[in-house]
Order: structure tokens, then sequence, then C-alpha cells
């Protein structure tokens, strides 16, 4: 065994077999993740709140410029990262398109880019693991698989998207008849709503006198930071939980198929309700060794189509315009699962985006820059890049 073999084995021990397994500990943990799960979704509502306040009647006004396929893409990725939640920005989109304030087109589009965004989070998590050079490889690769095939998908059914609006057409087919929900039926749709709503409303409602920009940039700024309070929360205690014989039930189950995996990291989503959490909770897990690139890229796949309920959801409870809501949630659905019949089943085509992501887990190995690397990679490919573009497409 080499010395750096002997390394991994010393950290994966670590996980698989910890010092202190403490059963009541892990109950008491996993209670905890439960109720943080609880305030991360309450504040998506308390968030979605503050921007329908901040906006009022003319929030379509910030789309405005969202007149072509670019600027409608790159908003998407824009207003994801700065929530760190697909799920926030495909609801607000969803209720945008259903209240005829955007339209379907533009929309799947805006979808497209709330892809690729929301994959920043277990990015940034995977630096966490700088001080160890292999831990920071395998996390950083592990992480990045889930950038390169949102981009990739978006190279390929953008422009077919533009050039012929194929999601749109086949989503009006499946969602033409559905209806608008009155009364009862809208809340019998709702899946956590008796439980999120009635505190959303009451933080919301708290002080009646203040004016809706005060009241919108307050709970805005609020919700931004406990949102990112309990995704990190939430990420710290799960991979507690995730040590010692849960680690070791993990690590059997995801090397056993990558069809499987799909199905695990899809129902782990729809469960959680953030594809955020899942895979930033799998990151430090592939950054030690415990699970490999080639299992979590499949859990990524299935995170991505597990995150799409949300927008499902959503489009259950329009009340105007459900046909358009419908449609694009269901894009969103068919963009992922389209994107997963490409890249996933043949090898050959499987190894692009892994090769990708190992290429940039290598990068972070440069002996004088790999330090700096994950730094660079985040402000350009979430930021700088798409803020730039975003600038001169709607200019």
């Amino acid at each position: 065994m080499t010395p750096e073999e002997a390394r991994d084995a010393a950290r994966q021990a670590k996980w698989l077999v910890p010092s202190n397994d403490d059963p009541k500990l892990k109950v008491a943990l996993t209670l905890a993740v439960f109720f943080c799960i609880w305030v991360f979704l309450l504040t998506l509502s308390i968030m979605g709140t503050g921007f329908k306040l901040l906006g009022g009647k003319d929030s379509a006004k910030m789309f405005d410029v969202a007149d072509n396929p670019i600027s409608a893409l790159l908003i998407g990725v824009l207003a994801t990262v700065l929530v760190q939640s697909s799920s926030t920005t495909t609801s607000i989109i969803v209720a945008m398109v259903g209240a005829d304030e955007l339209s379907v087109n533009i929309a799947i589009f805006m979808v497209m880019g709330a892809n690729i965004g929301t994959s920043v989070t277990n990015t940034i998590v995977a630096m966490g693991h700088f001080a160890n050079q292999d831990d920071l490889r395998r996390g950083f690769a592990a992480a990045t698989v889930h950038d390169i095939f949102n981009m990739l998908n978006v190279l390929i059914f953008l422009p077919l998207n533009w050039i012929y609006p194929f999601l749109a057409k086949m989503t009006y087919e499946m969602a033409k008849d559905q209806k608008p929900c009155e009364g009862d039926k809208c809340k019998k749709t709702e899946f956590l709503g008796p439980y999120i709503s009635p505190y959303s409303k009451g933080v919301a409602n708290y002080d009646k006198k203040m004016t809706d920009n005060g009241a919108g940039t307050f709970l805005t700024i609020v919700s931004l930071i406990s949102l990112c309070s309990c995704l990190f929360c939430i990420v710290y205690m799960l991979q507690i939980i995730m040590k010692g014989a849960a680690a070791r039930v993990l690590q059997k189950v995801v090397g056993f198929n990558g069809y499987l995996n799909i199905a695990i990291g899809c129902f782990i989503t729809i469960m959680v309700q953030s594809s955020s959490i899942t895979t930033s909770t799998l990151t430090p897990l592939a950054a030690v060794g415990i699970i490999s690139l080639n299992d979590m890229f499949p859990l990524t796949l299935g995170a991505n189509i597990g995150t799409t309920l949300t927008g499902i959801m959503s489009a259950s409870v329009v009340t105007s315009n459900p046909v358009n809501g419908w449609q694009v949630a269901l894009a969103h659905l068919f963009f992922n699962i389209f994107g997963t019949l490409i890249w996933y089943p043949i090898p050959k085509v499987r190894e692009i985006p892994l090769r990708a992501a190992r290429f940039l887990g290598h990068c972070t190995a440069h002996p004088q820059y790999g330090s700096l690397f994950p730094f660079v990679y985040v402000s350009m490919a979430f930021f700088i890049i798409p803020g730039i573009a975003y600038g001169i497409a709607s200019a």
C-alpha cells in the first residue's frame, strides 16, 4: 500500500468506524435535521413572500429584459445562485407563468438556468476540503459533475428548443386539459402547505405598519441568512449521522447499480425537497472516497429529477392559467429526464461529463495554483461570466 492509499484508508475509517457511534446522539441529530428541513422550507416560503412584496403588482418588470433565450437562461442562473435553491426559483417562475406575467417559452429557458445555478451549493461545500489535496480533488470532481451535466444539457437543449420549442409543444399536449383549482381543491393538492403556510403568513404579517418594500426587503434578507444557515446545519448534521454504520450501508447500496442510484437520489431529494441538500451531503462522502465519482454521478442525476417535484406542486395550485404553469413544471422534469437518457445509459457518452469533472478535480492539485482554482472556478462559472453575459444579452 502506497503512503497515499494509507492516508485515504485512514480518512475513510473515520467515517466507516467512528470513535463515538452514540445511538442517542444520532436520534437527536435526526430529529434536529427534520426540524432544520422544516425551517428551511418555511424560509423558502417566506422568501417567496418577500419577493412578491418587493415586486408588488409589477413583479414581472424584473423579467422585462428576458426577451430572448440567452438572457432568460442567465436570469435563471443568477437568481438561483442568489437564493441557493432551484426549487424557489422554479416555484416563482411557475407562479408568474400561471399568472400570465411570463411566457412559457422564456420561462423554460429560465428553468434551464436554474438547473445550472443550483449546482453551485455542493461545489462550495467541496471547497471546504482545501486542507487535504486528495480530498479536495475527489470532492471537487464529485461536485462539478453536477455542473458539467447541467451545462452539457443546456448546450444541447437550449439551441434545439430555440429553433423549435418542442418542450413547450410536448408539455402543452400533456397539460392542455388541466383546469384551474378552486376552493378546497387548491388546499388538497398542497403537500407540506398546512405545516408551512400558517407560520409563513404569521411572519409576513408580524408588523403591518411596514410598507410593502420595507417588509419585502426585511423578509428577503432574513430568509437569505436563514436559508444559508439551515443548509449549513443540515449538511453538517447529516455528515455526522452518515458516519459509521450508515456510511457502510450507503457505500454498499450505491455501489450496487447505477440506475438504483438514480432512484435513490430522486427519492432523497423528494423527501428533503432540495437537490442542494442531497448533493451537498453526499459530496463530503465522495471527498474521502466512500462514494466514487462513478456512483456520485447517477445520484446527482436522480437529485436533479427529484427537485422538479416542487415545480409540479406549484403548478398544481395555480388558479388562473394552470396549463402554462404545468407546461413549465413538466418541461423542467423532461429536461432532466432527457438529459439523463442522453448522458448516462451509454458508457462512452457517460465518460464525457465524468472526464470533464475529473479534469476539474485534477486542476485543484496544481502545485502552485491548485488551492486557488476552486475559488476562481466558482467566481467565473456562477457569477462573473453569467453577470457579464447577462449584461451583454440584455443590452
